[in-house]
């Protein structure tokens, strides 16, 4: 179970959408989301396995969490936009990520 979801503060209209778009996927599920086992995940397993809201933090209250994300994203972003994931920065990070995410 997620206890607590904290994102990084973009300003207050991109940090409204998130918070809208959390709550749509709280209220219908995964259906749109993710990967096909994924995706069969009910709105009612979504509600209990994850929270009511998104935090937010400015960039200043450095949050280690923010800071790894950071280092994660770019280089899968990257690798979306170029199609390409041979990236050796890229491989560590899905390496790393795959031993960490585990659905119930």
């Amino acid at each position: 179970m997620v206890t607590r979801i904290i994102a990084e503060a973009r300003g207050r209209v991109e940090d409204k959408q998130l918070q809208r778009e959390y709550q749509r996927f709280r209220q219908s599920g995964l259906g749109s989301y993710g990967a096909e086992g994924v995706q069969m995940r009910r709105a009612t397993t979504v509600r209990r396995l994850f929270p009511q809201r998104i935090d937010f933090a400015r960039k200043a209250a450095v949050v280690g969490g923010l800071e790894l994300s950071d280092l994660a994203a770019y280089p899968v972003a990257r690798a979306v936009i170029n199609q390409n994931w041979t990236n050796p920065a890229t491989q560590v990070v899905l390496r790393k990520l795959s031993a960490l995410i585990q659905f119930p």
